[in-house]
């Protein structure tokens, strides 16, 4: 069986530019994703990985500081997530689509941590 994957892409990383581009997470890995705030997206894997958790920031800018997305509902990360994690695309990845947040704003992931 073929591994399979979720990818983000993330944008002007605060990290450095080198934490740029598209990110591959093993979806045979990922217990669980919560989202914790409103930037604020974890991804919970499975030992023995190196690192057990992958922290998301999103953004409604894709330049300049990260800018919290605004919403009532803090799921809107974790949704965009957990549908990736259930997509049947027909390969070995499905993308994350991040929608926009309450006030209308295109939501972006801006930072990767693995911790």
């Amino acid at each position: 069986m073929a591994a399979s994957f979720i990818a983000m892409e993330v944008v002007n990383s605060v990290g450095g530019g080198f934490d740029n581009g598209e990110l591959l997470v093993n979806k045979d890995n990922i217990l669980s994703i919560q989202q914790n705030a409103a930037d604020t997206v974890k991804i919970f894997v499975a030992s023995p990985s190196p690192n057990d958790e992958i922290t998301i920031t999103l953004s409604t800018s894709i330049t300049g500081a990260v800018v919290a997305p605004i919403m009532a509902d803090e799921g809107l990360g974790t949704k965009a997530f957990n549908y990736a994690l259930t997509a049947n695309p027909g390969g070995v990845k499905a993308k994350v689509f991040l929608g926009k947040d309450d006030n209308g704003a295109q939501m972006y992931v801006r930072n990767v941590t693995f911790v």
